[in-house]
């Protein structure tokens, strides 16, 4: 059964990119630890920083730039190894710069883990139509719609989503860990 990944917050860091940019514009904003972040800063900033931070993510290389997380990066990295059925799975954002979105995306994980690796991307809002074991995502959403899915959530812990209850989790830091635990502990509970 395939294990899938989410991208943004998950395996890319898209942080110190969209604080950058932001920064450009409103220096005082650091990071919004809240989901989703436009809301956030509609309500605690202004319309327009709210805007302004939409606007980022069509930005030409937003994604490009992104950071990997490293620990993300060797879980995936030993799972491939281990012949392990991987997939990407990541929604697209919906707009006139969409295709440069799945480009960039793209292009990000050809960088890191090879052509042969392209073809095992998929791009969609609706996550829980697609097939697998686990969905590795941060998004505060997964859990519920793990009742509509075929896979388990694990979820990626960021300060935005520590109130969400999930009883597969993993920490960015002891993301390998976390989640070779996750697994044996799921193993073990098929073989009772």
């Amino acid at each position: 059964s395939s294990i899938l990944f989410d991208l943004d917050g998950t395996l890319m860091n898209y942080t110190p990119t969209w604080t950058n940019l932001m920064n450009q514009k409103y220096p005082d904003i650091t990071f919004v630890e809240q989901y989703p972040m436009t809301e956030f800063l509609i309500k605690s900033k202004s319309a327009l920083a709210g805007q302004f931070s939409q606007d980022l993510i069509h930005k030409n290389r937003f994604y490009a730039d992104e950071q990997i997380y490293p620990e993300c990066f060797k879980l995936i990295d030993q799972l491939i190894k281990q012949k392990f059925d991987v997939w990407f799975v990541t929604s697209p954002i919906g707009s006139y710069n969409k295709r440069l979105c799945i480009v960039e995306k793209q292009a990000q994980i050809q960088r890191f883990f090879g052509v042969a690796m392209l073809n095992k991307i998929i791009f969609s809002s609706q996550k829980y139509q697609v097939p697998g074991q686990y969905l590795v995502d941060d998004q505060p959403n997964h859990p519920k719609e793990e009742k509509l899915a075929e896979w388990k959530a694990i979820l990626v812990e960021h300060p935005y989503n520590v109130k969400v209850e999930c009883t597969r989790r993993v920490s960015l830091n002891k993301f390998v860990d976390d989640f070779w635990n996750i697994f044996k502990r799921d193993q073990a509970d098929v073989k009772q």
